[in-house]
């Protein structure tokens, strides 16, 4: 108990692309992506990417770009940058290409979910509060009903982690560094 104590305090002091290797690390399919800090960073072929953005100012509302055609890929990260933003960038990964997203709470004694169905992201649970389904399960003998969600939270109690959350999508094709439909964008703590 005491070193996922520690491993959630650990969680409080990382940045979201450390956050994303740590996913990595536990063999749980993320993006494949780059984390761009400063303008000497940005040499990489022109591409259509998807950029999500971190600041190191606590509880920044920042913003996200799904889809970036290739021609403004740069222009958008250069504005990032300007703004004292720092860009994860990814091949494009689509939301309409997206069955469904959620959040998951891993909590002590219980596990919390909400999702959103349909050409969602995670930030239309998180932001815009749209949630079509929620459910409130125990951490032994769960059925969500979903067989890739269930795979999913089996992977996720394996790891331990508790008072976290954990932001997911399921998509209609592979996608991530290990090309499956289940991507898992971030872990952060409660």
């Amino acid at each position: 108990m005491e070193a996922k104590i520690k491993m959630n305090e650990k969680l409080k002091h990382m940045n979201k692309f450390e956050r994303i290797d740590l996913l990595k690390a536990f063999n749980i399919n993320t993006e494949d992506s780059i984390l761009i800090t400063n303008k000497s960073l940005i040499n990489f072929p022109a591409r259509k990417s998807s950029v999500r953005t971190f600041s190191d100012a606590a509880n920044a509302d920042v913003p996200h770009y799904p889809v970036v055609a290739a021609v403004d890929v740069f222009n958008v990260i250069d504005d990032c940058l300007k703004n004292n933003l720092s860009c994860i960038v990814s091949e494009c990964i689509d939301p309409k290409d997206c069955c469904y997203a959620g959040v998951i709470l891993m909590l002590s004694d219980k596990i919390i979910i909400e999702i959103a169905f349909g050409s969602v992201t995670v930030r239309d649970i998180t932001h815009k509060f749209k949630v079509d389904k929620r459910f409130i399960l125990d951490k032994i003998g769960f059925d969500t009903g979903y067989g890739e969600l269930n795979q999913l939270l089996r992977t996720l109690l394996s790891i331990g982690f508790i008072d976290v959350s954990y932001e997911f999508s399921f998509y209609n094709k592979p996608i991530g560094y290990k090309k499956e439909r289940m991507i898992v964008w971030e872990v952060s703590a409660i």
